[in-house]
């Protein structure tokens, strides 16, 4: 995007209200905002949705600061019917946003800056990712691989893993206090139903699922405990610089340190027959 060009956000709003309340309309979960939606292909992975144009009378408002003389909305609509939206304040045009399964575009000539209103007129729902306020429409869209699957660096003689991403500037490193262990790579995108499935495999060092993910593993096994007993397994996780995470790692080790994981296994009954807790 060249330098007479400002890209808003569809998220950064002034306010935004759904002709038909939602439930989740004033009490939105997990922090995010009214009409959040978050999704890998949008710019910056957040856009309005959640029904937004579905209904006639949904309004967002916008203040429009950047100087340009023209808007382009980018936008997804995905069930193959148009909708209709009112523009009013710094434009007055009726606008039609048109079915697309990727990211489109909608240009729209700006006449000034200041508030930017938006009231749908119904049809189909928008996923609205933002807009970029310009002069040349010099810009291009480019989707950004994301690379899932992190560099390891395993120390085995120290208990040590170091994980770096390549999209993620920092390192995260994780070390721990007992033997046997085994570290495995879990490709997969989600964990409750895969390892369940997964739980007979104690020989692969990489558990191959859907490849839509990549987990870490930290395998210790296994726990065998006497009657009567019990016994703890500490670990501690660090983030940052690739030399701060290493001097994190090694002060760990160190007696007396702070662990900032503990897990607690308890045989009460018969050896081999036992709990795990955190605590």
């Amino acid at each position: 995007m060249g330098s007479g060009s400002q890209w808003h956000n569809a998220m950064d709003y002034r306010s935004l209200t759904f002709a038909r309340k939602r439930y989740d309309s004033d009490l939105v979960y997990d922090g995010w905002l009214r009409g959040e939606v978050r999704q890998s292909a949008l710019i910056n992975g957040r856009g309005v949705g959640k029904g937004f144009g579905a209904q006639a009378g949904d309004k967002l408002e916008y203040d429009v600061k950047a100087s340009g003389d023209k808007i382009v909305f980018i936008y997804m609509l995905k069930n193959g019917k148009a909708s209709a939206v009112q523009l009013s304040g710094a434009i007055n045009q009726t606008i039609t946003f048109t079915p697309s399964d990727t990211l489109a575009r909608l240009e729209v000539p700006l006449a000034a800056n200041g508030r930017l209103t938006l009231t749908t007129l119904g049809g189909g729902e928008i996923l609205l990712n933002g807009f970029v306020v310009t002069t040349d429409n010099a810009f291009t869209i480019v989707p950004a691989s994301i690379n899932k699957t992190p560099v390891t660096e395993e120390n085995l003689s120290a208990r040590t893993l170091l994980l770096k991403y390549a999209d993620v500037p920092q390192y995260y490193g994780i070390s721990w206090d007992k033997e046997p262990f085994k570290i495995r790579s879990i490709r997969n995108d989600e964990l409750d139903i895969f390892l369940r499935n997964e739980t007979h495999n104690h020989v692969a060092k990489v558990l191959n699922g859907n490849m839509k993910g990549d987990f870490a593993n930290l395998f210790i096994r296994p726990l065998e405990l006497a009657p009567n007993s019990e016994a703890t397994y500490t670990a501690i996780l660090s983030s940052g610089s690739r030399d701060a995470v290493l001097a994190a790692l090694k002060k760990a080790r160190l007696p007396g340190q702070y662990y900032v994981i503990r897990w607690k296994a308890s045989c009460r009954k018969a050896r081999n027959i036992c709990s795990a807790s955190s605590c």
